[in-house]
Formats: structure tokens, C-alpha cells, sequence
């Protein structure tokens, strides 16, 4: 396959890998953004049970919102993602291939971040 045979077929696959990557990405901030907010939430709820009087009707939502405060606090673990080749390191590398090879590795590249990723969202995601 010569160069302009190929770049239709590698600006498709180029395109494709960094879309499944930025939706990897946006789908671990939202759920970031959003166990942030039931974390708010729940020290409020906690706050308010903890200064009524019925103690023992108490415990019950007050131990069900710890469980719920751990498991958001482990939606917020530090996770190590890809985002795709290291950019200086790739230039040292491919810089002098043709842009079609340069355009591969930049692909095969992208998709090892891709797979390197699924992984980590599917703990925090749950079907």
C-alpha cells in the first residue's frame, strides 16, 4: 500500500482511536464530577443525623451513607490512564519515517491507550 492509498483508511482509524480515548477520558471526569457531588450531599445528611436526638433509628442512614461515602471515595482513586504517546518521544523517534508510518504508530500508539484504559473505567463503572 503506497502513502495515498493508505491515508484515507489511517485519517479513519486516527480518528476513530481518539474518539474512543476523549469519550474514556470524559466518561472518568463525569463520574469524578458526580461522586464529588453525592460526597457534598452526604456529609450533609450525615451532619443533620448526627445532631438529632433518636440515636438508634439514626445509626441505620448514617451507616448506609458511609458505606455509599467509600464507595464514591473509590470512584475518586487515582487511576494511571494513557493518553496516548508521549509527543517529544514520538517526534525523536518517527520523525524521519513517511507520514504514513509516523500516521500507525501514532495509531497503534493511541489504541494501547485505549486498551490500557477499558480496564480501570469498568471497576468504576458498573452495567
Amino acid at each position: 500500500m503506497n502513502e495515498s492509498e493508505g491515508q484515507p483508511l489511517t485519517t479513519l482509524l486516527l480518528d476513530l482511536v481518539k474518539e474512543q480515548l476523549s469519550r474514556q477520558l470524559d466518561a472518568s471526569n463525569a463520574l469524578e464530577t458526580k461522586a464529588v457531588g453525592l460526597l457534598a450531599f452526604q456529609g450533609v445528611v450525615i451532619a443533620i443525623l448526627v445532631q438529632t436526638t433518636w440515636w438508634p433509628w439514626v445509626m441505620i442512614p448514617i451507616g448506609l451513607a458511609l458505606i455509599s461515602t467509600v464507595l464514591a471515595l473509590t470512584t475518586l482513586w487515582v487511576a494511571d490512564y494513557h493518553n496516548g504517546p508521549d509527543v517529544p518521544s514520538f517526534y525523536e523517534t518517527h520523525s524521519h519515517d513517511s507520514a504514513l508510518d509516523a500516521t500507525l504508530w501514532m495509531i497503534h500508539g493511541m489504541a494501547q491507550a485505549v486498551q490500557h484504559n477499558r480496564p480501570m473505567l469498568a471497576q468504576k463503572v458498573v452495567d
